[in-house]
């Protein structure tokens, strides 16, 4: 098993930051790096927002796309998961973590694998690859996050 986690402080709330990661037709407005596409599937029959555990999703990260499954979708978190089991199967949680009496978000961002190519994410080189991956999304959801509490002239 190997595992990935990342996080970030972010001064909006988590309701607020959740917004912006469930906004999935927006999010190639802030974020361009890895993550491409999140959907809901099968297309425009939910909303992110309406998701629950056991529906499908589809991603697109890099240059792959598969399909995963939603394990929780809550105020709490989205966690999906995908991949054979016994090869290189994935659960992959965003957290959004009260600070603050709720002011500020703490942005979990992580990955468990397992299975026997699992293992190789956990390899030096591949590990350090990933989290970098995850931190650089993390960074542009706190942009995109902070220049909206920005522009709404609220302060922090």
């Amino acid at each position: 098993m190997t595992v990935i986690d990342t996080s970030i402080e972010i001064d909006r709330s988590p309701a607020e930051v959740r917004a912006i990661v469930l906004d999935f037709e927006r999010m190639h407005e802030w974020h361009t790096s890895f993550l491409k596409v999140m959907q809901p599937l099968p297309k425009g029959t939910k909303t992110p927002e309406q998701l629950v555990a056991g529906d499908d999703m589809y991603l697109k990260f890099l240059m792959v796309g598969t399909n995963v499954k939603i394990v929780e979708n809550s105020e709490k978190a989205l966690t999906w998961e995908g991949g054979p089991a016994l090869l290189f199967h994935g659960i992959h949680s965003l957290q959004f973590i009260p600070l603050d009496d709720g002011k500020r978000t703490l942005f979990k961002n992580g990955e468990t694998f397992t299975g026997v190519f699992g293992q190789g994410a956990g390899l030096p080189g591949i590990k350090s690859n990933v989290s970098n991956l995850y931190d650089g999304y993390n960074k542009d959801l706190k942009k995109r996050a902070e220049q909206a509490l920005g522009e709404a002239g609220v302060q922090a």
